[in-house]
């Protein structure tokens, strides 16, 4: 009796979804996953980004400081 109880039990869990439940889950945790990889690629794309800017700034100033040795040769002549 007890088997047949036992066999019926888990038919019950298989017709209510107790398989989709696990789906579920796992889909979660592939979710959380693809969102933990997704975070990490934005933090690596900000770092990035801040070097960029500051090469950036570099490159600025560098040119500020070819226009004025320019102007400097061109109103020594």
């Amino acid at each position: 009796m007890k088997v047949a109880y036992l066999f019926a039990l888990m038919g019950a869990m298989a017709l209510t979804g107790c398989s989709s439940l696990n789906d579920q889950q796992r889909a979660e945790r592939e979710a959380m996953f693809d969102l933990h990889e997704a975070e990490i690629n934005v933090a690596e794309r900000e770092t990035d980004m801040v070097a960029a800017k500051e090469q950036l700034e570099k490159a600025e100033a560098h040119l500020q400081q070819m226009e004025v040795n320019f102007k400097e040769i061109v109103s020594a002549r």
